[in-house]
């Protein structure tokens, strides 16, 4: 059972890491076609 437990949570750190990594492509990819501009935060 432990082992079990600890393959899902690796799975889930797993499919985290990769969704994450997705979407800072997606983001870098409108960036820079101009679709999405950064801005700094107004302080």
């Amino acid at each position: 059972m432990s082992d079990l437990f600890k393959k899902a949570i690796s799975l889930g750190w797993g499919l985290t890491i990769v969704s994450k990594e997705k979407v800072e492509k997606v983001v870098d990819d409108l960036v820079k076609r101009g679709e999405l501009a950064l801005q700094s935060p107004k302080i």
